[in-house]
């Protein structure tokens, strides 16, 4: 059976095995064999997450989540899982996100056996025992409460608010009291369990120092009894955003001290191009930090301290491309010229050609990262591959971060020209808006307000040329060649034996040291250079003064080299300043 079942493709470094089988229930499992790992870890992945809350019951998915590791048929003892993975030097958790819900833990090799069978047991018959219902509906209120103060949340929130009030997307994944706590919870709660969680929906990801056979015996004893109900899939067809409830301008007022500007823009669904990454290559672009970058040209000019690009997927059904910075004074005070200067950033990206030296460059380094990678810890991997088992084929999980081979011409001209104004949204966060955020968001508090893109803004979309740079003498372009890619992975020394063990004096000097220590155990192309100087200049760590001196010289001496040190981190090739006393 295993045979004929598409298989994980590995790194060439790396020395796990791996195993994809399929249960008799349909319930899809990735098993991985680590010798040398010093824990195991376990995690299942539900495809049903927040989404699929009933609208009279906004936060029962999280609720859930919290309610099913309190007991089963088998395990009837309301701590029996938690205080077996503590006592075995190990430790569990759990997340509920808008379209899955995961459950994982870790424990010491010798007890993973052992916790597979409590943890399966609550997949076939959890108990939802009706005594713990109000104590797990404080601990869900609490977890919001905690929330409260968490800007990202607040912001998240704000983003929904735009969105059609009957679309799932509308919802309160959290829950608290005010949602969740009405006669009938519990009810509910088996009547929610029994309608979205079947065995061909869950996929599970094990992580042992065990060889396959052993951990695929442990799966099949634990996890094929679980029901299959043969549930479909959720699937979310209608946009929560069109061109009448998503294009504007919000303001925000934050709880920490920080004046942002941030630009969404609303594209369609891009993970079944995954293999081209279209929006990988342009949050590589308009985020860059390098010479000719949207970063360094804000920075120079005053009016910018960071900036970031990024993408995010929602629902299988849209993506949000962002553009954030964090704003200075005089940025806060001119956000329309940083607007400007991005939408010539955009631009610039239309109208030239796309430059395909970018996606190679991507593209090898990509390949360099999987080749050489780190082996990821068992917990990270595990709730890794469980969440992206569903998703994606087989062969590609285990590179689906480094996957960068089809270079599309076409589709990247097509997306570059979807950043438009009618699918654009702009949010400003400062306190300095306080007094003209005159709504308040419902669970959280946020103060903010709305109101559609103004004229001015509309026209600098269209002459964003206009706004001319009033100190930098620096340009707007696509990134410069990266001459910090490596090409040369030979290996000095490798396999000798008589290499020594410790580091060894290679050179002296009146004022200086080298110290030089061959790796002989992990035989990878990398090497790592350490410089520690020593000075009295200032009375360098005599005081808090002089400390804070060094951390400002620190951060201006980066700031200085910044362009360059990107380079050179996107290379892999990272270098840092720090101090010590």
């Amino acid at each position: 059976m295993v045979d004929s079942l598409p298989q994980p493709r590995k790194s060439p470094n790396d020395k796990r095995e791996y195993r994809h089988i399929i249960l008799d229930n349909k319930m899809r499992c990735i098993l991985i064999s680590d010798p040398e790992t010093e824990k195991s870890a376990a995690c299942m992945n539900i495809t049903v997450g927040a989404l699929e809350d009933p609208w009279e019951r906004q936060g029962l998915a999280h609720f859930c989540e919290h309610m099913l590791f309190l007991g089963s048929e088998k395990y009837p003892v309301q701590n029996t899982y938690k205080n077996f993975i503590v006592k075995n030097s190990g430790s569990c958790n759990a997340s509920t996100s808008a379209l899955r819900t995961n459950y994982y833990f870790t424990c010491a090799n010798t007890a993973l056996n052992e916790a597979l069978d409590i943890f399966s047991a609550f997949f076939v018959a959890p108990l939802f025992t009706e005594s713990c219902v109000e104590r797990e509906v404080n601990a869900v209120n609490s977890e919001h409460e905690r929330n409260l103060t968490n800007d990202a949340n607040r912001i998240s929130r704000i983003l929904k608010l735009g969105s059609k009030k009957d679309n799932p997307y509308f919802k309160f994944s959290t829950g608290n009291l005010k949602t969740l706590l009405h006669p009938g919870l519990r009810e509910a709660l088996i009547e929610f369990y029994n309608k979205n969680y079947s065995s061909n929906l869950m996929n599970l990801a094990v992580y042992s120092n065990e060889n396959l056979d052993t951990i695929e015996k442990w799966v099949r004893e634990r996890f094929s009894s679980i029901p299959n109900r043969d549930l479909p899939a959720p699937k979310y067809l209608e946009m929560p955003f069109d061109e009448t409830n998503y294009p504007g301008i919000w303001k925000i007022t934050p709880l920490k001290e920080k004046d942002e500007l941030a630009i969404k823009w609303l594209l369609p669904e891009y993970e079944k191009h995954y293999r081209a990454h279209p929006l990988k290559y342009f949050s590589h672009i308009i985020g860059h930090e390098g010479a000719n970058s949207l970063r360094s040209f804000l920075v120079d000019e005053g009016l910018a301290s960071a900036l970031s690009a990024g993408y995010s997927t929602n629902m299988n059904l849209f993506c949000f491309f962002s553009v954030n910075v964090t704003l200075t004074k005089k940025g806060l005070a001119n956000y329309k010229d940083v607007i400007a200067y991005i939408f010539q950033y955009i631009e610039l990206l239309k109208t030239q050609p796309i430059r395909e030296s970018v996606f190679e460059e991507l593209k090898k380094m990509c390949h360099l990262r999987f080749a050489f990678q780190d082996k990821v810890p068992p917990q990270s991997a595990v709730c890794q591959l469980a969440e992206i088992l569903p998703k994606y084929p087989v062969e590609d999980l285990l590179q689906l971060g480094y996957l960068y081979e089809e270079y599309n011409e076409k589709l990247l001209q097509e997306t570059i020209k979807r950043f438009q104004l009618n699918n654009m949204r702009i949010l400003l966060l400062s306190k300095e808006f306080e007094k003209e955020c005159n709504l308040i968001e419902e669970f959280y508090g946020t103060k903010y307000t709305s109101e559609p893109l103004s004229t001015e803004i509309t026209e600098l979309y269209t002459n964003s040329w206009k706004v001319q740079p009033k100190i930098t003498k620096k340009k707007l372009d696509y990134p410069p060649e990266n001459t910090f890619i490596p090409t040369d992975f030979t290996l000095r020394n490798t396999g000798k034996s008589d290499l020594p063990q410790y580091p060894q004096k290679i050179l002296e000097t009146a004022y200086s040291e080298c110290w030089f220590k061959m790796d002989n155990q992990f035989n990878v192309p990398k090497a790592s250079i350490m410089i520690q100087m020593f000075t009295n200049d200032n009375d360098f760590g005599a005081d808090l003064r002089s400390n804070l001196i060094a951390s400002f010289w620190f951060s201006l001496v980066h700031e200085s080299l910044n362009e360059l040190l990107y380079l050179a981190k996107e290379a892999s090739a990272h270098a840092s300043m720090s101090q010590s006393v």
